[in-house]
């Protein structure tokens, strides 16, 4: 059963169908869908091997931060924000008004 949960989504347990053959098939086809299966190399060369993907892949992202080319960002993050907002009401405590609509 713990293959079974890993190889699910935490989702699909939460929800009770742990056993299920749905759960079942949706677990199996996530692991098919996350599977590599072959790589191509530089030369174009089709890689099957586990521990050879695994090497080209690795290798692939040690090279990457020599190749960037990020000059400046284009995204504006100081104006996402608004200024001067006056959160004072939140650390006021709530009122029996106000409980009383929730639990209604």
């Amino acid at each position: 059963m713990v293959y079974w949960k890993q190889r699910g989504n935490v989702k699909w347990v939460q929800l009770g169908d742990e056993n299920s053959k749905l759960f079942h098939a949706n677990a199996t086809l996530r692991h098919i869908r996350n599977l590599i299966t072959l790589l191509s190399d530089h030369s174009r060369n089709l890689v099957h091997d586990h521990s050879l993907k695994a090497d080209l892949i690795k290798n692939d992202f040690k090279e990457r931060p020599e190749t960037s080319n990020f000059e400046h960002m284009l995204f504006d993050l100081d104006s996402q924000f608004i200024q001067d907002v006056d959160l004072s009401p939140l650390e006021e405590p709530f009122s029996h008004q106000e409980i009383d609509e929730v639990t209604m």
